[in-house]
């Protein structure tokens, strides 16, 4: 059963669908790595084990290649959202999901520690785990403080 679609990015096949899928980029984001997927509502259903998208409240998707989680903006009753070991650089979906208290997103690649702009708009969220991308940089001391600082209300940060 395929529940997730491959990102935009480039195709795994033969030069046509190589060429059709180097037209369907995201404007002022980077290409995404070949092999990437980009989660459907299906699979979140899936997962979750759900009928509708409203009603999903955790959603596991640990170690599956997403780098496109636009899908986020449709779940807004999810209260905890796994996707450590991934492929994702952008954090605006998540801004949608109000409920969300529970955020993991370790090992990804997630640039810049701007991303925790989109995060400021979730009043709930206490824990979350961000270690191993690349905003982490060589000072975990200052890393640390930036995000504690930006998100004043968690309670946890990288399991500490």
């Amino acid at each position: 059963m395929d529940v997730m679609a491959p990102a935009p990015g480039p195709a795994l096949g033969n030069a046509v669908e190589a060429a059709e899928a180097a037209l369907v980029t995201r404007p002022g984001k980077p290409d995404v790595p070949a092999g990437t997927m980009k989660l459907t509502g299906k699979a979140v259903l899936s997962r979750a084990k759900a009928t509708e998208l409203g009603s999903v409240r955790k959603l596991n998707c640990w170690g599956s290649r997403l780098a496109d989680i636009s899908i986020c903006r449709e779940l807004p009753n999810v209260e905890v959202i796994t996707f450590s070991v991934n492929n994702i650089s952008d954090l605006e979906p998540v801004s949608q999901c109000q409920h969300l208290t529970e955020l993991y997103l370790r090992k990804n690649q997630i640039a810049s520690l701007a991303e925790l702009f989109h995060l400021k708009k979730l009043p709930h969220l206490r824990i979350l785990w961000l270690s191993e991308n690349p905003c982490c940089g060589p000072d975990p001391r200052r890393y640390r403080m930036t995000v504690l600082r930006n998100l004043p209300n968690l309670q946890k940060l990288d399991n500490q």
